[in-house]
């Protein structure tokens, strides 16, 4: 059965589009938090070619998918690291000149995420910086009908992504992320169904945590900031 992860990878979502070109002087360590199916690891490693790497994905098949992806790429595997650990255990890793997130504040519930600030803060060396996208979470806990969000042709199939959004009260509703995989004639090969929830975040909230946690948020490219220490 297709996962997720591998869908995303056959979709080529844009994970990939880190605003790196925001980044002097380029980096010797850098640090992915949340690497997904690898289009994004693999954009770093391209973009810094003489820099180590370490990618950090706890979820087994976006795992396979980034493997996938990296196997097709022999000449950056010496410097990419794949590890499946969460930013809460990798003290042992010291600390990198960049480190890079997306989708990790939105998805991480808002009692913990003061939490993994402060987890991004003890990563970034003297003069590193952190950079995330500002997406913090969903604007309204407001249902949406079923919506198609990517579709891909591969070769005789097409991949494509559903998204469908349900109230679930206090702030915050279940978004149901659905895969299909369809032959030539439509029919449905393989499926798979993904459940998350999103939340409703107050963003200037959110800006003091980043704050709280020692770090100064700076916008650097539509939909991306950077955080460094004061």
């Amino acid at each position: 059965m297709i996962t997720p992860s591998e869908a995303e990878a056959y979709l080529g979502v844009d994970e990939a589009t880190y605003p790196l070109e925001a980044v002097r002087p380029a980096p010797a360590r850098v640090l992915e938090v949340g690497a997904g199916p690898g289009l994004g690891t693999l954009r770093i490693a391209e973009a810094f070619p003489q820099a180590t790497v370490v990618a950090l994905e706890p979820d087994d098949p976006a795992r396979s998918a980034l493997a996938w992806r990296l196997a097709g790429a022999p000449e950056l595997q010496a410097r990419v690291s794949v590890l499946p650990l969460s930013i809460f255990e990798v003290d042992f890793l010291g600390t990198f000149d960049l480190v890079v997130a997306r989708h990790l504040l939105c998805r991480t519930p808002p009692d913990a995420r003061g939490a993994v600030l402060m987890r991004l803060s003890r990563r970034m060396g003297y003069d590193g910086s952190t950079i995330i996208d500002d997406c913090f979470g969903a604007e309204t806990d407001a249902s949406e009908p079923r919506r198609l969000v990517a579709e891909r042709r591969i070769g005789d199939f097409t991949c494509s992504h559903w998204s469908t959004a349900e109230n679930s009260g206090r702030g915050e509703r279940t978004v149901v992320d659905e895969y299909t995989l369809t032959d030539r004639r439509g029919d449905v090969v393989q499926q798979a169904q993904h459940q998350r929830v999103e939340w409703v975040t107050d963003r200037d909230f959110l800006l003091g945590s980043i704050r709280a946690a020692g770090m100064a948020p700076t916008a650097i490219a539509e939909g991306w900031m950077r955080l460094s220490t004061p």
